[in-house]
């Protein structure tokens, strides 16, 4: 999206936003552009010369269709958005279910993961559930979506729409990418839109085009009728006159799948299933993850905004997404034990030519160790001219120790991991005074429901100072401690 500033009178001044219109086509990502799917054009153009629209809507708004759609009698005729089947539409259905249909069929995966978070906000709004398939031909419903224009996540806002909208972007954070923010987002931008064009398909054109693209074209041509507007030569662009069409056939086929002969995806909790846990200073997600026992992918798909392998810096308390259950529990007991949220800071440095890692060591006052684990470099040799890093700053000597700690138990435990099923003795463990089980975790490369589970400690028991507890681990020289 673009933006251009408008008046609106005795010194308001309103920004008019524009999505990224021609320059869409320029997908950075190939994560939800895989065969240019919705860049795609229907063989021959989609919009021949005088139009040939057959409007078998049965009632005035398009809200429900009636007949037969590619020869397919719909199950599901019901939309709350105005939908007709014309030789505009028909020629993206052909589309959508011929070449495109492989890929058409991964998004109606992935909008089983995103429909439990995108229909209630539209819902709690009084907006049309039927949007979401604006979202599906904006990205696919992928959180990695970029264009060469900018815009970036699942609604494809560039980053001064979206600061516009509330949504925060920098080096280490992208709010545009959060399905949960950027839809709160998306909801915000379409009300407005509904608001001064009241019909759903120019608010919709505005959406990719800029409303002041819409404003000018109803001027000119005295209609308020999208497709009379979009069979001008030149009113809209290419892309906003397909937009609306292609929209159309994605709504058609998402809520007929199975009478296009695409598979049926069950609702999926993914994007929702989780507790919100305040951590009061930056931390390694890495570290987040091994004391949450997931993995580190899982927990940056659930915190899509994350850049990098930390929580955003300088920024105070930042809220950060964990499944619900043990995960959580443990994630606040660690918080609470002051084991998360020790570091002062990170900052970031681009590696220059002929510069080493013993010297980037040497200058930050942090060691080598720290800073290839930091950013899950394996050895200096991955170091090259360019390369962005991440800089724990020192958070005390507890802190960086514990880093370092952490970065050599790796090194160690490379290709042994510490795991529950191990043949041969368990290494034994004296509990110290004031030593939690996140700690025990964390300098040992472990799980703690791993501990639990070997130890049989029930999530309200905790070992004593003083008693010993097992820890399996693949290493011959280790030693009871």
């Amino acid at each position: 999206m673009k933006i251009l500033a408008r008046s609106l009178g005795a010194g308001i001044l309103a920004l008019t936003l524009t999505a990224c219109g021609a320059h869409r086509g320029n997908v950075q990502s190939s994560s939800w552009a895989e065969g240019g799917l919705f860049n795609a054009k229907a063989e021959g153009g989609l919009l021949r010369a005088g139009g040939g629209s057959r409007n078998l809507s049965s009632s005035d708004d398009g809200s429900s269709l009636d007949g037969e759609v590619l020869g397919v009698r719909l199950t599901n005729k019901n939309f709350d958005i105005p939908v007709v089947y014309n030789d505009e539409v028909s020629q993206w259905l052909e589309y959508f279910t011929g070449v495109g249909r492989r890929h058409f069929n991964v998004y109606l995966e992935r909008k089983a993961k995103f429909e439990p978070v995108i229909v209630p906000k539209l819902k709690a709004a009084g907006l049309p559930q039927d949007l979401i398939y604006l979202a599906m031909i904006e990205s696919g419903f992928s959180t990695a979506a970029h264009s060469h224009a900018g815009a970036v996540g699942p609604w494809q806002f560039i980053q001064s729409t979206g600061r516009l909208f509330g949504l925060k972007s920098d080096w280490w954070m992208d709010e545009r990418r959060d399905p949960h923010k950027s839809t709160d987002a998306a909801v915000n931008y379409l009300s407005r839109l509904y608001s001064e064009f009241g019909d759903w398909r120019l608010a919709c054109a505005a959406y990719n085009s800029g409303e002041l693209k819409i404003r000018r074209a109803i001027a000119k041509l005295g209609t308020r009728d999208f497709f009379e507007i979009a069979r001008d030569r030149k009113a809209l662009r290419r892309e906003t006159k397909d937009y609306v069409p292609k929209m159309m056939a994605a709504a058609i086929i998402g809520k007929n799948p199975e009478a296009f002969g695409f598979r049926t995806f069950e609702a999926s909790n993914e994007l929702t299933d989780f507790t919100e846990v305040r951590i009061p200073r930056a931390e390694n997600i890495r570290t987040v993850a091994r004391i949450a026992g997931v993995s580190k992918d899982k927990l940056m798909e659930i915190n899509p905004s994350l850049l990098r392998c930390c929580t955003p810096p300088q920024s105070g308390p930042y809220t950060i997404r964990v499944p619900k259950g043990d995960a959580a529990s443990a994630v606040i007991a660690a918080v609470d034990a002051g084991e998360i949220g020790r570091y002062a800071d990170f900052r970031r440095h681009v590696v220059r030519r002929g510069e080493s890692l013993s010297k980037i060591a040497r200058n930050s006052g942090v060691p080598s160790e720290a800073i290839l684990a930091m950013n899950d470099i394996r050895s200096a040799k991955g170091l090259k001219p360019g390369t962005e890093l991440v800089i724990p700053e020192r958070g005390g000597a507890g802190a960086m120790g514990a880093m370092v700690a952490s970065a050599k138990v790796r090194g160690q435990a490379k290709g042994n991991r510490m795991i529950a099923s191990v043949e041969g003795r368990p290494l034994m463990h004296t509990v110290k005074k004031g030593e939690t089980l996140v700690a025990i975790s964390r300098r040992y490369d472990v799980r703690v429901k791993e501990i639990r589970r070997w130890n049989s400690l029930s999530r309200a028991k905790n070992p004593r100072p003083g008693s010993r507890i097992k820890l399996y681990v693949r290493n011959e020289n280790s030693e009871a401690i």
